[in-house]
């Protein structure tokens, strides 16, 4: 099969560090087809400069008064999104999403695990076509929906993890199940970890990434707070579960700049590859 996606696969593009920044998320039930860009959508207009909105397939025999919506939105210091949801009639929908959205930042309680899986081909045919093949496989233990364009289609299937934030590339059954499940060590899917949304930036993802991997899994139940310093140093601090302070910080180094053939008649995408120079992690005394 042609297409971007194949072509970044074969040539080894590292999607580190390619995450959408995302400080909050809608998800809005809408059943297919979908234009092109969620934004030509009239009755979603409000939602714009206010959040990321996705479209979801809705669930197959739902039956449920209106359209589900569901909120996510960051919360500082936490490695988590808030979440809230909800039905509203189609009228109603973006009047919903403003109250969820904050409701949402007063959230403490943790959320289960959904996948969202790009399956837009209307906007990319590898996300189409890839995409829903791996959605319709299921992740096991967890739905996976089906979602709208969810960026970086030239790593397709892309998924989305929630409440955690974490988007992943080049994905296939066997690790999509390792990545819901959570059984094993990080370093075996870090490959197909394009960065965390709670993260601000390229090389700040994958300092974090850098910490997920030493760390494991629960590291999303640690607080934490990266920036960049006015010198430039990229600095990650958190705290564990006992209350020890850790630090992570390293300096950017150059980015690597690929040309990604188009899919179609689309454009030509310049990937560029962050890199980290002097990684140091900080560890408390025992």
């Amino acid at each position: 099969m042609g297409g971007c996606a194949p072509w970044a696969r074969a040539a080894g593009l590292d999607p580190a560090g390619s995450a959408p920044v995302t400080p909050a998320l809608v998800l809005v039930d809408q059943p297919r087809p979908w234009p092109r860009a969620v934004e030509e959508i009239e009755a979603l207009a409000p939602l714009a400069g206010r959040a990321r909105v996705q479209l979801v397939v809705p669930a197959e025999g739902d039956r449920g008064a209106g359209r589900r919506v569901r909120a996510y939105v960051r919360r500082p210091g936490r490695a988590t999104y808030g979440r809230a949801e909800g039905r509203a009639p189609d009228g109603s929908v973006a009047a919903l999403a403003v109250e969820l959205l904050a409701a949402a930042e007063e959230t403490r309680a943790e959320a289960p695990i959904e996948v969202l899986v790009c399956a837009h081909g209307a906007r990319d045919r590898c996300c189409g076509s890839l995409g829903t093949r791996l959605a319709l496989g299921g992740g096991g233990e967890v739905t996976v929906e089906r979602t709208s364009h969810l960026g970086g289609h030239r790593f397709a299937p892309t998924a989305l993890t929630l409440p955690d934030g974490r988007y992943w590339a080049f994905l296939d059954a066997d690790r999509l199940g390792a990545v819901v499940r959570r059984d094993g060590p990080v370093g075996a899917v870090l490959a197909h970890h394009r960065g965390s949304s709670l993260v601000d930036g390229p090389a700040l993802q994958v300092l974090e990434a850098a910490a997920f991997a030493r760390v494991g899994w629960g590291w999303d139940r640690w607080e934490r707070a990266a920036a960049e310093e006015p010198d430039g140093t990229l600095r990650l601090d958190a705290v564990d579960e006992r209350g020890r302070a850790w630090r992570w910080s390293a300096r950017p180094g150059p980015s690597r700049e690929i040309v990604v053939p188009p899919c179609g008649a689309g454009a030509p995408v310049v990937h560029r590859a962050p890199s980290l120079i002097g990684l140091r992690c900080d560890v408390p005394d025992a």
